[in-house]
């Protein structure tokens, strides 16, 4: 079911509930071009360790009302405004590549509600170790011709998640998954195979795209634009748990960012970029949202 929560200037959140509702509350956060509907992927194993996940929509996905701001740190405001209204003075944060990077601001801004971060191939910041080829392209475009992600790069990726449906028909499947590393294509498949894994993904698809493009753009530019995250990931003194792929680009960050941050560590698993979909990833991801919600800390 889907909640909107009231997100000031007449805007509202949307967020989606899966997991153990009586759980720990884990603000989940979605990759881009996708959306709260992914939190969907979590849910047995939250359901089996005790964790609440609170799946939002980011600003122009799904059931989000666009917002004005183009900072990555607009989100721990939206995020403060959702936490008001459903009573929770303290959660953990957490999401999946873009998201990841989204739920650092909120351990940034919000270090006396977040109770921990547990983020997954989490993006990079410009100037950090471990982009791939793709994401330097990106990168560099955000920077020197941010009209041509509006208008070109951004529309692309979404018009790709038109059609979802087609994830239904095994030969669409296979020419699908050429698109994805190689590493990624075992466990695509297998989630792709079964009912609940097509509608998850035709879920995500249809949510992220609905709005249009303009949200994929602004989650581009707000990771990879010249104004930067306005923070450093080094300095966050919340606890981070950083859980990639062994074969992610993210891995080179993570393991950086866990040598000079504070209170960070590297959990790794087997695969890349979509690994995390594996059952024993998932459970080992559920495990420290609740270690970190158990963890006493003394809020900076």
């Amino acid at each position: 079911m889907t909640k909107l929560f009231g997100a000031g200037a007449g805007r509202v959140i949307a967020v989606e509930e899966f997991g153990d509702p009586g759980g720990v509350p884990w603000l989940y956060f979605h990759g881009t071009n996708s959306a709260g509907a992914e939190g969907r992927l979590f849910d047995g194993a939250a359901r089996y360790r005790g964790v609440r996940v609170l799946a939002a929509d980011r600003p122009g996905i799904g059931g989000s009302t666009p917002g004005p701001g183009h900072d990555i740190l607009d989100w721990a405001r939206d995020v403060t405004a959702v936490a008001d209204a459903l009573g929770l003075d303290g959660f953990v944060v957490g999401g999946w590549s873009s998201g990841a990077a989204h739920a650092m601001a909120c351990a940034y801004a919000l270090p006396r509600r977040v109770r921990g971060g547990v983020l997954v191939n989490t993006a990079t910041p410009e100037g950090a170790p471990g982009p791939d080829r793709r994401q330097r392209a990106i990168a560099g475009l955000a920077r020197r011709m941010p009209w041509l992600v509006r208008r070109v790069v951004a529309p692309l990726m979404t018009k790709a998640l038109s059609r979802p449906e087609r994830v239904r028909d095994p030969a669409a499947r296979a020419r699908i998954l050429r698109y994805f590393p190689a590493v990624d294509r075992p466990l695509l498949a297998e989630l792709w195979s079964t009912v609940d894994g097509q509608e998850t993904f035709m879920a995500m698809a249809r949510e992220a795209a609905r709005q249009g493009s303009a949200a994929t753009a602004r989650d581009l530019l707000v990771l990879w634009g010249r104004q930067g995250w306005g923070f450093t990931p080094s300095e966050i003194s919340v606890p981070l748990r950083l859980f990639t792929g062994e074969r992610d680009s993210s891995r080179q960050f993570a393991e950086a960012l866990a040598d000079i941050a504070p209170d960070a560590s590297v959990h790794l698993f087997p695969g890349g970029h979509h690994g995390f979909l594996a059952g024993q990833a998932q459970r080992e991801i559920c495990d420290a949202v609740v270690t970190a919600w158990e963890c006493p800390r003394t809020p900076s």
